[in-house]
């Protein structure tokens, strides 16, 4: 790992171009043992994977390797921008999901509000599937 780590752009490249490929579950591996810049890094890659089933457990957890006050200034925004690019009721549970597990209840209580206030009938039953959130936001 450490021929990894000592060429920081090369590396960032390489994992990118895997995020975006074939090798998508390879990168996952690798960036658990990378410093957590290279996850920052590649955050927007990670929050949009994230909606696929079969990667999301994974992204959580790799997130879930951020410090908490990182997370909570770095996720949300990303989940923002993700939420304009893919604006349906699977994007709303994976993200939700995602700042659940993270932690990150006041960015969950703004994904509820936003799906609360969609025009679409399945966002905005999203609510319904955080039910202690969707209560405190009352």
């Amino acid at each position: 790992m450490r021929d990894l780590e000592s060429d920081y752009p090369t590396t960032w490249e390489r994992l990118r171009r895997e995020l975006h490929g074939d090798q998508q579950s390879t990168a996952l591996i690798i960036l658990r043992f990378l410093d957590t810049d290279y996850t920052v890094a590649v955050l927007e890659d990670l929050v949009a994977m994230s909606i696929s089933a079969r990667y999301s457990r994974r992204v959580r957890e790799l997130l879930g390797t951020l410090p908490h006050t990182d997370a909570a200034h770095l996720v949300p925004p990303a989940v923002w921008r993700q939420l304009e690019a893919s604006p349906d009721q699977e994007a709303y549970l994976q993200l939700g999901s995602l700042l659940e597990y993270l932690g990150l209840s006041g960015a969950l209580a703004e994904l509820i509000r936003r799906a609360q206030a969609s025009d679409d009938p399945d966002i905005s039953e999203v609510p319904d599937f955080f039910p202690t959130q969707h209560q405190e936001g009352r």
